[in-house]
């Protein structure tokens, strides 16, 4: 929805917007730094560096997207099953929720194959 009404919108509603937006979601507003938009901002540049695949930007990539909403997983696994040449990473997190990713041969290319038990 909000979504829809950005891109209808020109640059300038547009950062109005986005600047309202952080606005309200600033957890400690008597602070000059709104913390969540440096931690969402600290994930992306993180995942930028560490997710890229070819010419894809790391917030484009399954990893990158679960790692800017969850952040960094409490434990992460690596399983390389040489029968079917699947490389399988396992991300757990102390909410219990589970990721696990697929490297189908695809040099390093991850794919999400489960939602997150």
């Amino acid at each position: 929805e909000e979504y829809k009404k950005i891109k209808t919108m020109n640059d300038e509603s547009a950062i109005v917007f986005f600047k309202d937006y952080w606005f309200k979601l600033d957890p400690n507003k008597e602070t000059e730094i709104n913390e969540l938009l440096e931690e969402f901002s600290s994930r992306v540049q993180h995942v930028n560096l560490e997710f890229k695949e070819l010419s894809r930007k790391g917030w484009k990539t399954d990893r990158g997207k679960i790692f800017i909403i969850h952040g960094q997983p409490k434990s992460s696994t690596s399983e390389y099953n040489p029968r079917t040449n699947i490389t399988r990473l396992i991300w757990t997190y102390t909410s219990g929720k589970i990721f696990i990713f697929e490297d189908r041969g695809s040099f390093g290319h991850y794919y999400l194959v489960n939602q997150g038990f």
